[in-house]
């Protein structure tokens, strides 16, 4: 009778582990965001100033104002290849390419925008996380 108290003890918490574990698989976060490491792109470019048409290089992204955001790529020509170039030094965080974009200058600033894998839901809560880096040769940053 005790072992077999002691086996349906040791059952059920076999079993509240498990469905522990595949709750939490469950939970595990999605990214919305897609190409999120500028991976997949149309082509390399070759010069940082032929690069006026984001959306013409990198896969489902563009820059809707006319700034000109510059795109890094390990298998791109040297002056826009990762991690030298020609703003300085700097490894992809993941993969291996990544996107300079100029904050603040006279005619406003240069971002980019790409259209969700799914619409956000109402009264749900979302994390955006990104990494940023100062250039070695900008002479300015932004702290807000």
């Amino acid at each position: 009778m005790f072992k077999l108290q002691l086996l349906k003890k040791h059952i059920l918490k076999v079993l509240v582990t498990v469905f522990f574990l595949f709750n939490i698989l469950l939970l595990k976060s999605q990214n919305l965001v897609p190409n999120p490491s500028f991976e997949e792109c149309y082509s390399m470019p070759t010069h940082f100033l032929l690069i006026n048409n984001i959306h013409k290089i990198i896969k489902r992204w563009n820059c809707p104002v006319s700034a000109t955001p510059d795109y890094f790529n390990s298998r791109a020509y040297r002056t826009v290849s990762v991690p030298n170039n020609f703003i300085g030094s700097q490894e992809a965080k993941t993969g291996n390419a990544y996107v300079g974009l100029i904050l603040m200058y006279a005619n406003g600033s240069e971002y980019l925008q790409a259209r969700l894998k799914s619409p956000l839901k109402k009264d749900s809560i979302y994390c955006l996380s990104l990494y940023i880096s100062l250039a070695e040769k900008s002479s300015h940053f932004v702290d807000q």
